[in-house]
């Protein structure tokens, strides 16, 4: 999920879900407020030999903007709640992938020339947002290959936060 408002840096504390017809009632009669409805379309990028997802590395290009989503510095391992730092600005994108491709560039388009990373997913995304008391934010997507999946997420500014979200979740 993504939030041009966000700080950077932020961990993104989620549990994926699937859902299916009668869900959006649920959620509906447990008190979420539906905040809109949005479509966009990703494009996945790796390595041939899959460096940046074998270290559990997101790169895509959502709209034509790059984002990584990595893991933070330390996370439970113990829980089956993803947690993941999501990166928008350039630069933060820039440090992350040198360290993980080994290649310095300026740009992340360069970087990904570069280190000949290439496209592996491409697909259409359509969303509903909901948001539930207490900070939930409940993501309802289907993509354009009839994938359905659904995302219930804290956002956490530090990683002193994270055992708290993650029981919240759970």
């Amino acid at each position: 999920a993504t939030d041009d408002n966000r700080p950077a840096g932020v961990i993104e504390v989620e549990r994926k879900f699937s859902f299916g017809e009668g869900s959006e009632e649920k959620l509906r009669q447990a008190g979420a407020v539906c905040k809109g409805e949005a479509s966009f379309h990703d494009v996945y990028y790796d390595t041939e030999d899959f460096v940046l997802t074998l270290a559990d590395h997101w790169l895509r290009r959502r709209e034509g903007k790059w984002e990584l989503k990595c893991p933070p510095a330390s996370r439970d391992q113990a829980s089956l709640v993803e947690q993941y730092v999501e990166l928008e600005r350039e630069a933060d994108i820039l440090k992350q992938l040198a360290a993980i491709l080994k290649v310095k560039a300026d740009t992340v388009d360069e970087t990904v020339r570069s280190a000949r990373c290439e496209p592996f997913c491409n697909f259409q995304t359509d969303r509903k947002t909901y948001t539930l008391d207490g900070g939930f934010k409940i993501d309802l997507d289907q993509t354009d290959f009839g994938f359905r999946v659904g995302e219930i997420e804290l956002i956490c500014q530090k990683q002193d936060d994270v055992p708290g979200a993650l029981r919240r979740i759970d």
